[in-house]
């Protein structure tokens, strides 16, 4: 079988004997072919972009959406004309009392 891409480039590094020895030991843990194919995918890690968790890509995503919903109730207060009031809307509806947006009716209180 021909080599697509033959790898024809050394990169040399020098190792104390218990360096060396952890470093066997973590081929054979981790199931490298050997210590070169070890240590060259190691180091080619640190330079690929790993790919995004699945969970941070959900949050990313949801982030998004909650992001449109505020953008969409914002354009709607300001379509009712409502302004600052949604604030006591959301205090009444804590508190269980019924909001009334009618100036005469804060003016009653």
């Amino acid at each position: 079988m021909a080599v697509t891409n033959p790898r024809t480039k050394l990169v040399n590094f020098r190792l104390s004997e218990e360096e060396f020895d952890s470093l066997k030991d973590a081929c054979g843990t981790l199931g490298a072919r050997s210590v070169s194919d070890f240590a060259r995918s190691a180091v080619l890690s640190k330079f690929r972009p790993a790919a995004q968790p699945a969970y941070e890509t959900s949050l990313a995503t949801m982030n998004g959406k909650v992001g449109e919903l505020e953008s969409n109730l914002n354009y709607l207060v300001r379509q009712l004309g409502l302004g600052q009031q949604p604030m006591a809307m959301a205090a009444s509806a804590s508190s269980g009392t019924a909001y009334n947006p009618s100036p005469q009716a804060q003016q009653d209180d």
